[in-house]
């Protein structure tokens, strides 16, 4: 893989580069660190809010200038809201690079936050706000989080909260955003076919110098996992469950470790839960594990979902199943074959030129320097088995949230447990 050079620009933003020859193209990511977990009660929602209402305009674009100038070149140009930031990113054909980025960084520095804008956008986004409460899954996810993390800005929802958005004004917007939206907080990412000092030269150019309003923005506390159990009901014909159990940060030595545990316990259909589960028993359509991964914290989750009648039989399976791999442990064909899926896996994901300059910026943002997949490789095939049952033995009921949707109430789950 191509050399990967770190720098700062003259105004404080740290730039990514990695040449990609293979083919004419680039993908430009800028990592914003706005996210939900940098928000209050009263502000939860304002990132992924901003993220929208910087594509409505700036003093020399309007709202259909921005897309119809990087259609025009055949690019193409979104964003995302998460918990720790806020991603933009363009892709396009590598000649089209000077016009594109000065698209992004005209937004990202110069929105203009129209008054008819904000007021359309809300109910945009509050749309988006009730769609969520037609997805049960994701629901499950949502009570988890306020289970484990009641208290923390790591408990909220990155899509906000209707009330909040409702009473957002263009003054309260603007100050949010001028905290984060300055160049010497953003990280920018290039993967293309491109040449380092002209692109350095570009970004030079576009941002120009620093901003005069930066605030420092602190990372909220880490949170202290809380057992719990927190329920919406939902007319449903499943109960949605997420179960969730402390895990490391990304950043942590036992990262990877407790990564390969979970894809043994939950990762895919070779894994203890869904072969015993799903396909032994049959008690349920779908079932599996994933990770919350943060730069200070994280969880590791099981979900499922299955009739009411079920879930007191598939809570005591996953109870029989955790217990069975703490005492009697894993096999080597196991950790094996959950090295290589987490391997191809990761690989996979690096197929596409925007998901290379995502990667090289999340990295940099978690770490302080960009974690290279060679060292990713290494760090997994060196994790040895008395490693993955440390992190076994910390994964019990007796430490764990319940995050749940669908029609049952809180006593009637209790009871089952």
């Amino acid at each position: 893989m191509e050399k990967i050079i770190e720098k700062t620009l003259k105004s404080g933003s740290k730039f990514i580069f990695q040449k990609n020859s293979n083919f004419p193209s680039f993908s430009l990511f800028v990592l914003v660190p706005s996210g939900s977990i940098f928000e209050t009660e009263d502000t939860n929602g304002y990132s992924h809010f901003i993220e929208h209402l910087v594509f409505k305009g700036t003093d020399r674009r309007n709202s259909l200038d921005i897309p119809r100038e990087i259609e025009g070149i055949g690019g193409d140009m979104n964003a995302f809201t998460g918990s720790e930031f806020t991603g933009f990113y363009i892709r396009a054909r590598d000649k089209h690079f000077d016009r594109a980025s000065d698209v992004l960084f005209d937004i990202l520095f110069n929105a203009s936050f129209p008054e008819v804008e904000i007021e359309r956008e809300k109910n945009v986004v509050i749309q988006e706000i009730l769609s969520l409460e037609d997805s049960p899954d994701e629901l499950s996810i949502v009570e988890l989080k306020k289970a484990m993390w009641s208290g923390s800005p790591f408990s909220f929802e990155v899509i906000g909260k209707d009330s909040v958005i409702k009473n957002a004004t263009r003054d309260k917007l603007i100050n949010f955003y001028r905290s984060f939206y300055t160049p010497e907080k953003i990280i920018i990412s290039v993967y293309g076919n491109l040449e380092f000092d002209k692109v350095k030269s570009i970004l030079e150019e576009k941002i120009d110098k620093k901003s005069k309003n930066s605030r420092f923005n602190s990372s909220p506390k880490a949170p202290e996992f809380k057992k719990g159990i927190s329920v919406k009901w939902k007319d449903t014909k499943q109960v949605h469950i997420s179960i969730g159990f402390p895990f490391p940060s990304v950043v942590s030595p036992d990262y990877y470790s407790s990564l390969l545990y979970t894809v043994i316990l939950g990762g895919g259909m070779s894994s203890r839960l869904y072969s015993k589960i799903r396909e032994e028993l049959g008690l349920v359509y779908s079932i599996y594990t994933f990770t919350l991964s943060y730069k200070d914290t994280g969880a590791g989750v099981i979900y499922f979902a299955t009739s009411k009648e079920n879930v007191g039989k598939v809570v005591n399976e996953i109870k029989v199943i955790l217990t069975r791999i703490t005492k009697e442990g894993v096999k080597k064909d196991e950790i094996e074959r959950g090295k290589e899926y987490l391997i191809g896996n990761s690989l996979l994901k690096l197929e596409s030129s925007l998901s290379r300059s995502e990667r090289n910026a999340v990295s940099y943002h978690r770490r302080g320097y960009v974690e290279v997949f060679d060292e990713v490789i290494k760090k997994l095939q060196s994790v040895t088995y008395d490693e993955i049952m440390m992190e076994a033995e910390k994964v019990n009921f007796d430490n764990v949230s319940f995050g749940i949707c669908g029609d049952i109430n809180y006593d009637e789950f209790k009871r089952l447990l």
